[in-house]
């Protein structure tokens, strides 16, 4: 008989499909942008460089992330860790 996965096993295997699928894009999210490009203070008018298809993209996951940050003290996945992840996957 089937029993569904528990929520934490699906959360899992949610994030590690996530995480493959932007391991797999052809050119990594800021491959189009140089380190010395990147600054707080023009984020915004940087990521305009790229094609709008990746800005959007870009924008979701960014957002995506600072959701799942602001539970960080549920999940332990504050920026610094989010960092540790995605930081290899889209540079």
């Amino acid at each position: 008989t089937y029993s569904p996965p528990d929520r934490i096993e699906f959360v899992h295997s949610l994030a590690a499909l996530f995480k493959r699928w932007i391991g797999s894009l052809p050119r990594p999210l800021f491959s189009f942008i140089s380190l010395q490009q990147m600054s707080y203070s023009d984020f915004d008018s940087t990521l305009r460089l790229i094609p709008q298809p990746l800005y959007d993209l870009t924008v979701w996951l960014l957002t995506l992330l600072a959701d799942v940050a602001s539970y960080s003290r549920f999940n332990r996945m504050d920026a610094s860790n989010l960092a540790i992840v995605f930081a290899p996957l889209v540079m």
